[in-house]
């Protein structure tokens, strides 16, 4: 069942038809509503998130945030219960990809956020969900 869910979560997502907990819907990548500049300074940044963040549908909605603030990189659940994110594009796309993360996540309570300044590889196409 849990998968069947999951499958229509996500299928709902790629339509934009899932909403936040501030009740505005998530766009999609390209829609007009993405407000953040996609120029600026490249960064790179590990981001940890700590709290309740697995099992929340947490990695489809980062995903999409990422995807619609047209980031580069990847997020994965962790062995120990938090989830890590791989943020690479503008730099203040990947301020707003962590803010929406930490702050609007619609399922999840993140309790912390720890962040890791690297250096920009450029190697990373798009944004993905690693299992």
């Amino acid at each position: 069942m849990l998968a069947r869910r999951g499958r229509a979560i996500s299928k709902r997502l790629r339509a934009g038809r899932i909403a936040h907990s501030a009740g505005s819907t998530i766009k999609r990548a390209g829609s007009p509503s993405a407000s953040v500049s996609p120029s600026g300074p490249t960064v790179r940044v590990r981001a940890i998130f700590r709290g309740r963040v697995q099992g929340v549908f947490f990695r489809a909605y980062c995903e999409e945030c990422a995807q619609r603030l047209r980031l580069s990189g990847w997020v994965r659940n962790r062995p120990d219960g938090s989830v890590e994110a791989l943020f690479e594009g503008p730099a203040e796309a990947v301020a707003e990809a962590i803010r929406w993360n930490r702050e609007d996540q619609p399922h999840a309570r993140v309790d912390r956020v720890e962040t890791f300044d690297e250096t920009p590889m450029g190697e990373l196409r798009g944004f993905t969900v690693r299992h």
